[in-house]
């Protein structure tokens, strides 16, 4: 019983992981394409 519930706390480990690294992504991209345009802007 032990063993399955430190299965599922890693689990529910990768899935909060996941989601933040998808969080991570969403927020790195329209940051990414609006310096890239400043800095072509500027350039």
């Amino acid at each position: 019983m032990l063993r399955f519930t430190a299965f599922v706390d890693k689990r529910e480990k990768l899935a909060v992981y996941k989601e933040f690294a998808i969080e991570a992504v969403v927020w790195v991209i329209p940051v990414a394409v609006l310096l890239g345009l400043a800095f072509m802007i500027t350039a």
